[in-house]
């Protein structure tokens, strides 16, 4: 299976929202928006998906547009949050993996 989709399932199945978690029937949650993950987990699916457009996408999209560089980002810019975000959730999901964690 794909890395970057064995950890988004962990997130969705380990992630989810401790207000409404217990409540399935609650029709409005204010801390995860219906959502029913954590808004951690959610920030960190994000990253993910963003990050891997950055990686696709780099050449076509991002060359012409900004002046940015996606690839090696400025240290505290968006892009350089986002990759390093991903880098940190892969490397945590690698070393459960390596744990033998379920």
């Amino acid at each position: 299976m794909n890395c970057l989709l064995a950890l988004k399932l962990l997130l969705i199945k380990h992630g989810k929202c401790p207000a409404c978690k217990e409540k399935p029937q609650a029709k409005q949650c204010v801390v995860c928006f219906n959502t029913r993950l954590a808004p951690e987990v959610r920030e960190a699916i994000t990253a993910l998906d963003l990050a891997e457009r950055f990686k696709q996408n780099e050449r076509r999209m991002f060359g012409n547009m900004f002046e940015d560089d996606c690839t090696q980002p400025p240290e505290g810019s968006y892009f350089y949050h986002v990759i390093e975000r991903k880098r940190r959730l892969e490397k945590l999901y690698s070393e459960l993996m390596g744990a033998g964690a379920d």
